[in-house]
């Protein structure tokens, strides 16, 4: 077929029209096909179409074209690169039908620069991708060395609150065993006294030391090391003072369950001995009677503490013009624990205090 019979193939057609041997080496064009590779429709015939294309798609011919060329003598959009004399590829679309002679292909190239364009597209959408996916990579594994981290953290935290448990348990057991040390000494001491007046003071600072001891014993044994009930502190308190109290007088506790810490548990338990142990010294010469140690909450805030009695009473005029160190004792706790304190005149004397309801509680 000569090279003029291009006109045949659709001069004014608007795609690339070329007519092939079954071998698809070009045996006319039209001028469309001309203007799409930028060479003369003669130097077109005679080559063969995939010599027409890029390097590349000369790959993508032989693996999408050629086979469906062969055994059908047609082919179907398949997408490819046409060369330009300038140098720029041309996308295209290939489609390729046989002709009534066996040996005939005819062929149209269409322009495709909007599917190339969304190619480019999809190939730049799927890189963004693959950098999120090394980037979520990245992340992840910050983010497992960080949980890694706090882990460890969180390990060395654990032993290292172990250890001042440990420390704490130990400080506070040999804070009550220096404790029974003093003790013993001041009973050893007292023994060897004959004046009875020495004796008292003795025995009132041991009964001192006793409740400092049974705080302690109390936080050694507490799940925190830093709070613990007051009841039950108060109960066993009241318990050793029992021991020493006359046989005609008994003691009785009642106290709310309230958490407390070192810094209220100690003057409260100093207070609580002063006020108890002075009533047992002053309030039943010669007789039968009862004091009664209570604590619990009041107003929102604020705790009491009544030691009362049914002794005899006492003089508060007197008591107020010349206090003893007791009274002194118990003024100086008060004021430590942030309270007030009186003394209320019933069936014997009940001293009231209220107190600032512990940070603990």
């Amino acid at each position: 077929m000569r090279e003029d019979d291009g006109d045949t193939l659709g001069r004014l057609a608007p795609v690339a029209l070329f007519e092939a041997d079954a071998d698809m080496v070009i045996q006319a064009v039209n001028p469309r096909m001309a203007a799409m590779t930028g060479a003369p429709a003669a130097a077109l015939v005679g080559r063969a179409f995939r010599e027409l294309l890029t390097r590349s798609s000369q790959f993508v011919y032989a693996l999408k074209a050629e086979p469906s060329l062969l055994t059908s003598g047609s082919a179907e959009e398949v997408f490819l690169e046409l060369a330009h004399a300038d140098g720029a590829p041309r996308p295209v679309l290939l489609t390729v039908t046989p002709g009534q002679d066996a040996g005939r292909r005819y062929g149209a190239l269409f322009s495709a620069p909007e599917r190339r364009a969304y190619e480019l597209e999809l190939i730049a959408a799927r890189q963004s991708v693959l950098n999120g996916l090394e980037e979520q990579k990245a992340a992840r594994a910050a983010l497992e060395a960080a949980n890694l981290r706090l882990e460890e953290l969180v390990q060395e935290r654990t032993a290292t609150l172990a250890q001042r448990d440990l420390l704490l348990r130990e400080v506070y057991h040999r804070v009550k065993n220096n404790l029974q040390v003093v003790d013993g000494l001041m009973l050893m001491q007292s023994r060897k006294l004959s004046d009875p007046d020495a004796v008292a003071a003795i025995e009132g600072l041991r009964k001192r030391v006793y409740a400092l001891g049974l705080v302690h014993h109390q936080l050694m044994g507490s799940a925190d090391l830093k709070t613990f009930d007051v009841g039950a502190f108060l109960s066993q308190l009241i318990a050793h003072l029992q021991v020493g109290a006359p046989e005609n007088v008994d003691l009785r506790i009642d106290a709310e369950p309230l958490s407390v810490d070192l810094d209220f548990a100690v003057p409260l338990g100093l207070l609580v001995t002063e006020l108890t142990t002075n009533a047992l010294k002053h309030a039943f010469p010669g007789r039968e009677g009862e004091v009664s140690v209570t604590l619990g909450a009041a107003a929102e805030g604020e705790v009491v503490l009544r030691v009362a009695d049914n002794g005899v009473g006492f003089s508060e005029t007197a008591a107020e013009a010349k206090p003893s160190m007791g009274l002194k004792i118990v003024r100086g706790l008060v004021r430590q624990l942030g309270g007030t304190i009186r003394s209320l005149q019933t069936d014997g004397v009940c001293w009231e205090a209220h107190l600032p309801a512990p940070r603990s509680a």
